[in-house]
């Protein structure tokens, strides 16, 4: 079951919002340490403290605010990742309407599908949340999963945090720069992907490209 149901239609950036925000809070809470504090000295407070953090999220709550949310209860981890994920879509669809006049029609906020994260016509986007796009293949994986799509003649845009691609801060629009990644064996290739990759604008730490002329191999 996922975490949020898929969105589609008309409203996908205020589900979305709301979506989010509902998590967050409850995700905040959870992660508050209950009763102890940081004067506490005493290991088995501190350790039962700990340890609640990791306990599976109780979303029963969040489900009465926000019937987007699919699922009961939830590791925190996987919580944490799916906000990280959220947040960077929240900023690329205002991004992708101010610049590309682009509003999605499909979006995936939390789970893998055989859909793009946001999809609309006659375009896909791949969304990253985590700090390094490189890790464990991550890039060349997202680059695959854009070159199905644009086999089919749609654009295709990659979203991510622009930290997770450091030499990205110094992209402005007039350039286009190449782009690749590799997926080693453990974390599902060996494959390589390359492309060609445009600015379409930053919001809040995030970066939209748009990617063109990929290419995946073995190796």
């Amino acid at each position: 079951m996922p975490l949020v149901r898929t969105l589609s239609g008309k409203p996908i950036y205020d589900d979305l919002r709301r979506a989010y925000v509902t998590l967050a809070q409850t995700f905040l809470q959870h992660r508050g340490g209950g009763d102890v504090t940081t004067e506490t000295d005493d290991p088995c407070a501190l350790d039962s403290a700990v340890c609640q953090t990791e306990l599976h999220v109780d979303l029963r709550e969040a489900q009465k605010q926000c019937n987007l949310i699919d699922t009961p209860c939830e590791r925190p981890v996987e919580i944490f990742n799916n906000l990280n994920h959220m947040f960077v879509l929240l900023q690329e669809i205002p991004i992708l309407a101010e610049q590309c006049s682009l509003q999605p029609l499909f979006c995936a906020p939390t789970q893998q599908s055989d859909h793009a994260d946001l999809e609309g016509e006659k375009w896909s986007s791949e969304a990253f949340g985590g700090m390094d796009i490189t890790n464990n293949g991550k890039l060349a994986k997202e680059l695959r999963t854009l070159s199905k799509a644009a086999s089919l003649g749609h654009r295709t845009f990659l979203a991510f945090r622009t930290v997770a691609l450091p030499r990205s801060e110094a992209w402005n629009g007039a350039t286009v720069h190449a782009i690749s990644g590799r997926c080693a064996k453990p974390h599902g290739g060996p494959f390589v992907a390359s492309a060609q990759g445009s600015l379409i604008g930053r919001l809040n730490g995030v970066t939209v490209i748009e990617v063109q002329g990929i290419n995946v191999s073995i190796g």
